[in-house]
């Protein structure tokens, strides 16, 4: 009678197709019964790990509303193998998987019919090992379901903690370089003159805080020392952001330091221009005015593709594109300052010649006709010691008459 029973039983298990009469919520279950061996907090990739999950209905209501559906088994552990021994109210147990089940690594999907009294009991084993991780730290589901026509994650998962400590060495290793590479920059920018104390401070921060992650690594509190890592390269970044920003301030700084001397020049040599226009030849005047103009072009483009830089990289925190534009366009503007400083010292060499000449003409006359002005000094002189001389004879002419 017994057999009659399980091999109805097992009919009724694995009728398909399934269908599930009513939705199941975390409520239509007892709270579940997990072990896994061995119990530890955290693992590493490599270990050998079995757990054993019970699942019951919350009440002999509920019993019923168990059966016409598909249990599916997932297992993120590598090599799981996968196991469930059904019990039904009538006392019959069927052991999973069947023929008519679906299997693969770590995937195990039973069907259950209609059982008519319901479902008593499902203990379902899994055993496998614990996967590798390229990362530091990765939580694993070593066992979860899906259930026909019931909530996501209506039965609690199996999460386990898997560390991989070799990347703790990497990361922490490559991070410390990274450290070294950040103080180079900041000593490097400090012994141009600039303030790095904002900066440095954050600098500071986040050599402590690497202090500490090792010293959780050393006493393998992983889980702290998983996070106050994430904290030092979020903090890493920060510092690389503010360097970059720092110094694409600098030669943005630098950039329209020289547009401005150049626009001095520029309006320098504006009012210049203005007073030699009368002491020039029309045709080097018309060259000097041609090429004052094509500089004062290239000065009106220049000044928009910095504004257009800064509006769209430097303010919206695109520090290494407006870096390396600044820096190239830093070239077009030196040569520019430079044509402009030549053009300058032409048109005010131009100017301070003509005044000199103005200033020295009576200089020159003398130097070239000293001897006509020397004999106009002799015969001056004769002219005056004759005179004088008729003067005095006579008065004594006077005084013998």
């Amino acid at each position: 009678m017994r057999i009659v029973i399980a091999l109805l039983c097992f009919l009724i298990l694995t009728t398909s197709p399934v269908l599930a009469v009513e939705h199941l919520t975390s409520e239509n279950f007892k709270e579940t019964v997990s072990k896994v061996k061995p119990k530890k907090d955290y693992y590493i990739g490599g270990e050998s790990i079995e757990v054993d999950y019970t699942i019951e209905p919350a009440s002999s209501e509920d019993q019923k509303k168990l059966d016409e559906r598909y249990y599916t088994i997932h297992s993120e552990l590598k090599d799981a193998e996968v196991e469930a021994k059904v019990t039904l109210v009538v006392g019959a147990t069927i052991n999973h998987p069947t023929p008519d089940d679906e299997t693969g690594p770590g995937y195990l999907q039973m069907k259950i019919g209609d059982t008519v009294e319901g479902i008593y009991q499902i203990k379902v084993k899994v055993k496998g090992v614990v996967p590798s991780i390229d990362e530091r730290y990765r939580e694993i589901k070593a066992l979860y379901f899906e259930i026909t026509d019931a909530d996501e994650d209506v039965l609690q998962p199996i999460a386990l903690k898997v560390y991989n400590l070799d990347k703790f060495n990497e990361d922490i290793n490559k991070l410390k370089e990274k450290i070294n590479e950040l103080s180079a920059r900041i000593v490097e920018l400090k012994n141009e003159g600039y303030d790095v104390s904002n900066i440095l401070s954050k600098f500071n921060k986040l050599k402590a805080n690497l202090t500490i992650a090792e010293e959780y690594f050393s006493s393998k509190d992983y889980g702290r020392c998983d996070s106050k890592l994430d904290d030092v390269e979020n903090q890493i970044e920060f510092v690389n952001e503010s360097i970059n920003e720092l110094k694409a301030n600098i030669v943005y700084d630098s950039v329209k330091k020289i547009m401005d001397n150049t626009l001095n020049k520029l309006e320098d040599i504006d009012v210049y221009l203005s007073q030699i226009i009368n002491k020039v030849s029309a045709e080097t005047y018309a060259n000097l005015k041609v090429e004052y103009r094509d500089l004062k072009e290239e000065y009106n483009d220049l000044s928009t593709k910095i504004d257009d830089i800064k509006e769209n990289y430097l303010d919206k925190g695109k520090y290494l594109v407006a870096h390396a534009k600044f820096k190239e366009i830093e070239k077009d503007v030196t040569k520019l300052n430079n044509r402009t400083t030549m053009l300058f010292e032409d048109v005010k060499k131009i100017l301070e010649k003509k005044e000199e000449k103005k200033e020295f003409d009576i200089v020159a006359l003398l130097k070239s006709n000293w001897v006509y002005f020397l004999g106009a000094v002799v015969a001056l002189l004769v002219t005056i010691a004759v005179i004088y001389g008729f003067r005095r004879r006579g008065r004594k002419w006077d005084e013998l008459r």
